[in-house]
């Protein structure tokens, strides 16, 4: 097997997908295939059905408000002999002076409204309209050309009714990148919007500032708004969208599941079609029924021949995909050109001129200019945790790509990016762990500090975050070590205070929250790692205890589910995710110290946690969201959501309680989130972290059902989700606009993600708004965590003379029998390691040199049959040679809807081999 097999990608939306050089792809910042866009298929719908509302040539009634100024232009028009001028100031100085919006020191912290302000054009009716008939609106807009490379309007439409709850859509769209010098086409598909009793339609432009050097005015000619009807998207819903593929635009690697689902339009057979239009492999479409729907496959995993195909089922064809050892390198290489483009006080060409060089922290009497890294988002915030996060996740990759000798080009510049994260937590730090923690900036300022504009925020210290920085400080400073020594020495003397503030943060650590313990837990490994000390490995003992202390170990009142964690060691509220998530952390921490401490007392203790998790949360959890096997969010409890004294946002969220999937009377499982406001919305993001997570428990435990599940979740992101659409801008096929209002839509960039309303089931809908389409660092950072183990060549096995096979019989009294033979030559020590399970057996010589062969046959007692037991038998002291065991008396028949049974598994030796479950 090749050692790039699993990382190592080049494959595009295209047919050049079997290219080996990224670097011909082109140069940062990376241009979208707009082609290949939802945009540009939307441009070629038939309009069944059309209603002006005004071709502007005439006064409309609309009016400007804020510091716009409006008129009727005959200059130009799409049609007819005028056009509606809008033209406004990118800033508003009076705004920003605005009591409301300066801290006690004299920042700018957009308070008022939450941005820097807005202009828009408005068109009221005197009589409420019903648009009800149609499912789309359009208009078109003609950008004035200037020095300012941004440009967007955000539409809006008001109607009568609805409460504006957590679970209402947002009305707001934005349109990025509109082009100046010509007419652009601006389309909205809105059936999921109410429109019965229309008030308003508006077209606003946040006043997000100008770098100095751009024209601070933007002017935008307007015609012809009408309502149209059309074919619309779906948008909600597990079912495959008529006509469409649900598959990953990424391609396969030749040993990879290959399922595709088939939406409405297809046949009963279907064909494998390569470049030249030849039948490579047909065969039926398989047909699934599960209380998510009915759903039609194609399997073609059986197919391993490298090159660019066609999945041809009737008369609907998919879009070109490969079948490749080097898939994953492009959606990478993309990535990276995500942080490229969101750099701060750097000059991104297209995007921005050096910009923020007046935003400042202080600590104290210190102050300086804290400028650098990345921006955060669809704004322009900055922090620590998410450039942390993203420094750690390149790092990652860089290790896993160090061997391989295609990835050149990609590890060039994620080296780059690396150095310029870094320098930026070096520079915002001001000793002692003080760091800048948050700090928003919703606008481009003009660079002088001083002026109205400015951005000012204290430094903080924050344990978690110092112990996240000194694991990426360390790891950096041994990666870097060689590429950049004077880099990496300040990165080493920053490790060393970060960890010893987090340390010194509370005099004793018996009590910590999951982050706390987590990254300590890793950054303590890494600090021994980088320093041979032995203190930071004590350090890492005493946080993986309370570490453990944050799970959920048992079947709670009889649920199935378990393995789940806890926000703290106190352990009154479990996680629920929503918009952020840090599922990761825990694994990270328990793989390392399953590697880093391999003789530990304490090892199964920590192996036992991943297995937990990876096996009786995510992988239980995923069944509920068959056939996609989208990884859970949570499990909830009644009683949290009775206790929510707000009646109106106390009812939401009973309602999404009552539709998450019942384990009991008290207890469901949900795919999404339960939403608590209308803002924060998104689950792509969680379900990355989470894929992440399993990564790096299915790495340590050698289990490849666990790796697919983790490229199932990878694939739902790039094109195998109901709307067959790739999340990732830029990459595959009907990628969509995102919300990226201060910035333009970046290649490469993910949103907060996924939403959900009603039935805790997929919500997709045309509408760029805050914060479910917004880009984030976030999610590509937890992509690029995920594909780094996802990605990684698969180690090499010693012991292969050595073959061992293990017979598990569990009984309903507790008690689990073992049937164990191991065949080669020599003479080997068998060890047992276990988990809520004990036996008279713990190690035993085996002698194979007569016959070859040898035989043990034992019991596990299980003492406790409301918790999972693991077993782990191992050869001569080697983790790495072992066979695992996991077991439960839970009933899970209730996640699958298949007849109850308790469950015993054997892990496989080999990571190759396929998992088994025995009664």
């Amino acid at each position: 097997m090749r050692n790039f097999i699993l990382f190592c990608l080049l494959v595009s939306g295209s047919l050049s997908h079997a290219q080996a050089d990224p670097g011909e792809y082109g140069s940062y910042p990376l241009e979208a295939a707009e082609e290949n866009s939802l945009m540009a298929r939307w441009e070629k719908k038939p309009v069944l059905e059309s209603r002006v509302i005004d071709d502007m040539e005439g006064a409309g009634g609309w009016k400007v408000n804020g510091i716009g100024e409006m008129g009727y232009t005959e200059d130009r028009a799409r049609d007819g002999k005028q056009s509606l001028r809008f033209s406004t100031s990118v800033r508003d100085a009076a705004y920003l002076a605005l009591p409301g919006n300066k801290s006690e020191w004299g920042s700018q912290t957009f308070s008022i409204s939450g941005q820097a302000g807005a202009s828009s054009v408005q068109l009221r009716f005197d009589k409420p309209q019903d648009w009800s008939a149609y499912n789309r609106i359009s208009y078109w807009v003609y950008v004035h050309p200037t020095s300012m490379p941004r440009h967007n309007l955000n539409l809006e439409i008001k109607n009568e009714g609805g409460d504006g709850g957590a679970l209402s859509s947002a009305r707001s769209h934005y349109s990025n990148d509109l082009k100046p010098g010509m007419w652009n086409h601006v389309l909205f598909e809105m059936p999921h919007l109410q429109r019965d009793k229309v008030t308003m339609f508006s077209l606003t432009r946040e006043l997000t500032g100008n770098n100095p050097g751009e024209d601070p005015i933007v002017t935008y000619d307007i015609d012809r708004l009408e309502l149209q009807r059309v074919p619309a998207d779906a948008y909600e819903g597990w079912a495959v969208s008529a006509g469409k593929f649900a598959f990953s635009h990424a391609g396969y690697r030749p040993e990879d599941p290959k399922i595709a689902m088939v939406g409405g339009g297809g046949g009963e057979r279907f064909e494998l079609v390569d470049q030249a239009g030849r039948v490579v492999l047909a065969g039926d479409v398989g047909i699934l029924e599960n209380k998510n729907g009915v759903f039609h496959q194609v399997d073609f995993s059986g197919f391993h021949t490298e090159g660019v195909y066609r999945i041809r089922c009737g008369p609907l064809v998919s879009d070109p995909f490969p079948i490749h050892g080097n898939i994953w390198l492009q959606p990478v290489f993309k990535a990276v050109n995500f942080y490229y483009c969101e750099r701060c006080g750097y000059e991104v060409p297209g995007i921005h001129k050096e910009c923020h060089k007046d935003w400042q922290g202080f600590r104290g009497d210190e102050k300086k200019v804290i400028n650098g890294g990345w921006h955060d988002a669809g704004d322009l915030s900055q922090g620590i945790w998410r450039s942390s996060m993203a420094i750690y996740a390149m790092l990652c990759n860089l290790e896993a790509m160090q061997q391989n000798k295609g990835a050149s080009a990609v590890r060039a510049r994620m080296l780059s990016e690396v150095a310029w994260g870094l320098k930026y937590l070096l520079k915002t730090r001001f000793g002692d762990g003080y760091h800048i923690h948050w700090c928003r900036m919703r606008m481009f300022t003009d660079n002088e500090i001083g002026t109205v504009d400015d951005v000012v925020v204290p430094a903080q210290n924050v344990a978690w975050e110092n112990f996240l920085a000194a694991a990426v400080e360390s790891k950096a400073a041994m990666l870097l070590e060689g590429a950049d020594p004077e880099l990496a020495a300040q990165a080493r003397a920053a490790a060393i205070d970060d960890w010893q503030a987090a340390v010194a943060s509370r005099g004793t650590w018996d009590q910590a929250s999951i982050e706390e313990a987590a990254w300590g837990v890793s950054s303590s490994l890494l600090m021994a790692r980088m320093s041979g000390e032995e203190k930071y490995r004590k350090q890492a003992v005493v946080l993986g205890d309370l570490l453990l202390r944050c799970q959920e170990q048992s079947f709670v009142e009889g649920i199935p589910i378990t393995g789940y964690f806890y926000q703290d060691t106190e352990r009154r509220r479990v996680i629920h995710n929503k918009h952020t998530a840090f599922d990761e952390a825990p694994m990270i921490a328990l793989a390392m110290l399953c590697k880093e401490l391999p003789q530990h007392e304490k090892w199964m203790a920590w192996y036992s946690s991943a297995v937990l998790y990876s096996e009786f949360f995510m992988k239980r959890g995923s069944q509920i969201a068959a056939p996609y096997q989208l990884l859970p969010n949570s499990v909830w409890n009644r009683a949290e959501v009775l206790a929510d004294k707000d009646k109106k946002h106390g009812a939401t969220s009973l309602q999404q309680f009552n539709e998450g999937t019942r384990l009991n009377d008290d207890h469901v499982l949900r795919t999404f989130p339960i939403w608590t406001d209308s803002l924060f919305h998104g689950n792509t993001n969680i379900q990355l972290s989470s894929t992440w997570a399993l990564a790096e428990a299915a790495r340590l435990r050698n289990d490849a059902e666990g790796m697919k599940l983790v490229g199932k979740q990878l694939e739902w992101v790039l094109g195998a989700n109901p709307f067959g659409q790739s999340l990732m801008y830029g990459e595959g096929y009907d990628f969509a606009p995102q919300f990226a209002y201060c910035l333009k839509d970046i290649v490469g960039s993910l949103p907060v993600g996924m939403d959900c309303r009603s039935g805790d089931q997929p919500y997709w809908p045309a509408t760029v708004s805050a914060t479910f389409k917004e880009m984030w660092m976030e999610p590509v950072s937890r992509f690029l965590g995920a594909v780094s183990v996802y990605a990684s060549p698969i180690p090499q096995e010693s012991g292969k003379d050595l073959d061992m096979q293990v017979k598990a019989t569990q009984s309903a009294q507790g008690v689990v029998n073992l049937d164990l033979s191991i065949r080669g030559s020599g003479k080997h020590e068998i060890e047992l390691r276990t988990f809520n399970a004990r036996s008279e057996f713990t190690r035993k010589q085996v002698d194979l040199s007569a016959s070859g062969e040898g035989k043990l046959q034992f019991e596990l007692k299980v003492p406790d049959v409301n918790r999972p037991y693991v077993a782990v038998i191992s050869v001569d002291g080697n983790p790495e040679l072992r066979r695992e065991v996991v077991g439960s008396y839970s009933d899970a028949s209730i996640l699958s809807g298949k007849p109850g049974r308790a469950v015993c598994s054997l892990r496989p030796w080999s990571l190759l081999e396929e998992f088994s479950r025995l009664n």
